[in-house]
């Protein structure tokens, strides 16, 4: 859930020197709302047992399986949903994690850089997750959008 270290640390570009290379574009709401749906299907109501002031994807103890799991446990909630960590795990590609500052995608970058980049993006999922159960609980708590 947290930055576990970086590849060749040192050896690569500083933040905002990525040379030639095209910035990776990641659609983070299609993310989320992917491991939404998930939810819905495995969970129904789920955004009513999440507290929004405590949701903290980059926490262990305080992301949304964590806060599912019953345990504040991350990887019980996970295990539960049958997902797959890791940096091309399912886990990530439905929205609950971000990739590591050791993942192909910051090849080359700095490991500073890096971990601030996946900061960046606990901040996103955290804002996306937020604002979705926000409008589901102003619906009723539906599944549906306010």
């Amino acid at each position: 859930m947290t930055a576990s270290g970086c590849g060749d640390a040192g050896t690569g570009l500083a933040a905002g020197e990525l040379g030639e290379r095209e910035p990776m574009t990641i659609d983070y709401r299609a993310r989320v709302l992917k491991g939404a749906t998930l939810l819905d299907e495995k969970r129904p109501g789920w955004e009513r047992e999440i507290d929004v002031d405590k949701l903290d994807v980059g926490v262990g103890a305080c992301c949304v399986t964590a806060q599912l799991s019953g345990e504040d446990d991350w990887y019980l909630g996970m295990e539960e949903l049958d997902l797959t960590h890791g940096n091309g795990g399912s886990y990530v590609a439905h929205g609950f994690d971000a990739e590591n500052p050791d993942a192909s995608m910051y090849e080359g970058v700095e490991c500073d850089a890096a971990i601030d980049a996946q900061q960046s993006v606990y901040a996103t999922l955290n804002a996306l997750w937020r604002e979705m159960i926000t409008e589901r609980l102003q619906a009723g708590g539906t599944g549906e959008r306010a």
